[in-house]
C-alpha cells in the first residue's frame, strides 16, 4: 500500500506543479498557452481523483464523514473543471475561478494526506 501512497503524494506535486503552470499562463496571456495548460490539468486531475475514489470508498468503513466529504470535493472538482473547460472555449479563463480551484485542491490534499492516505498506508 505505500506504494500507492507514493504514487498519489507524486500526483499531487504533478497536479499543484499543473496548476502552477496554468496560473503563470495567465499570469501572461500573452503566451496563450492557457487552454493546453487547463486541458492537461483537467486530464490529471480526473485520473487521479478516479483512482482515489477506488480508496475512498473503503476508507468510508473507517470514516464515512470524511470519505462523503472527499467525494463531495471530487464531485466539485469536476463540475468546476467543465466550467472552466467552457470558459477557456469561449476564451474567457477566469484566473480567479483557476485559483479558487488550486485553493480548493490544497486544502483537499492536506486533508488526504493526513486521513486517507495514512489509513491506505496502514492497511
Amino acid at each position: 500500500m505505500d506504494e500507492q501512497v507514493h504514487e498519489g503524494l507524486v500526483d499531487h506535486a504533478m497536479i499543484d506543479k499543473s496548476f502552477r503552470a496554468l496560473v503563470d499562463a495567465l499570469d501572461h496571456p500573452d503566451t496563450g498557452d492557457a487552454a493546453l495548460l487547463l486541458c492537461a490539468l483537467a486530464d490529471r486531475l480526473r485520473s487521479h481523483i478516479a483512482r482515489e475514489e477506488l480508496d475512498i470508498v473503503k476508507f468510508a468503513d473507517v470514516d464515512q464523514e470524511e470519505a462523503k466529504s472527499l467525494l463531495h470535493d471530487h464531485a466539485s472538482f469536476r463540475t468546476t473543471l467543465v466550467a472552466l473547460e467552457a470558459q477557456s472555449k469561449a476564451g474567457n479563463l477566469s484566473p480567479r475561478e483557476v485559483h479558487d480551484l488550486k485553493l480548493r485542491f490544497s486544502l483537499h490534499e492536506a486533508r488526504e494526506e493526513t486521513g486517507l492516505y495514512r489509513w491506505v498506508k496502514a492497511i
